[in-house]
């Protein structure tokens, strides 16, 4: 950045924002595109993993919130002002709870399909398919709901991330099996392997999440070690000379 750059933005002239819906640094990429989109924004900074955008704005311009937070929602995410008192460890915890709930469903739903197929020998098993759909449909149901929310919102952008191939994935096993299984045309199904795509994602997303929720936590915990106030001892030369 040139020095003529760097006088033309001022430093307190700068906008928080709260973005969701970003799963990839190729999310994070299309934030930036959009927020630098926007007239009067200097610069943007996108943290994919706080799920926050700083944006800069020029020295004269008159700083519009409501056009950037547009911008986002246009490139399929969802963003909002963040709030004077919120914190980003509070961000990093409630996106840490709901993939925890997603790894639980993830893991609860496949862990039997997985026995079954692998340890039992129960792919072709009638019985066993109906409940292998019963059980994948539950996972495709609330634990790719994330999953299936991100990739409508991508597509309604006219643009893709992880989540998109996620859902075309799973989809597409879960779908084929679904038709396999009603039409009775029997031979192997693919249930497991549906749910098995969701769940292995959502274990990447927690685990991503906790290390996240952690660094914000310890980060508060240095923080807060800072003293109240302090006190500043100003020593001059004379002073020196004087006792001398």
């Amino acid at each position: 950045m040139s020095v003529n750059e760097t006088m033309s933005v001022n430093s307190n002239n700068k906008t928080d924002l709260s973005v969701s819906g970003m799963t990839c640094n190729n999310c994070a990429r299309h934030v930036t595109e959009a927020v630098q989109s926007v007239p009067g924004v200097h610069s943007a900074v996108v943290n994919l993993e706080a799920r926050r955008a700083s944006v800069r704005w020029i020295a004269e311009s008159q700083p519009n919130v409501p056009a950037v937070v547009q911008a986002i929602q246009k490139a399929g995410y969802e963003a909002k002002l963040v709030e004077s008192d919120e914190h980003p460890h509070d961000h990093s915890a409630h996106k840490l709870a709901g993939w925890q709930l997603n790894l639980w469903i993830g893991v609860l739903g496949t862990a039997p399909l997985m026995i079954g197929e692998w340890m039992f020998g129960l792919g072709t098993t009638p019985w066993f398919q109906w409940l292998a759909f019963a059980l994948a449909g539950a996972v495709q149901i609330f634990a790719g709901a994330q999953f299936y929310r991100g990739a409508w919102n991508q597509l309604k952008a006219g643009q893709s991330n992880m989540d998109t191939l996620v859902v075309l994935g799973s989809t597409t096993a879960f779908a084929y099996s679904a038709w396999a299984l009603f039409s009775g045309q029997g031979g192997h199904v693919f249930f497991m392997e549906a749910a098995a795509i969701i769940t292995l994602i959502s274990v990447g997303h927690w685990a991503e999440s906790r290390v996240s929720a952690r660094a914000s936590s310890a980060l508060r915990e240095l923080l807060n070690l800072a003293p109240q106030t302090a006190r500043k001892l100003v020593w001059s030369r004379s002073e020196e000379h004087t006792s001398e």
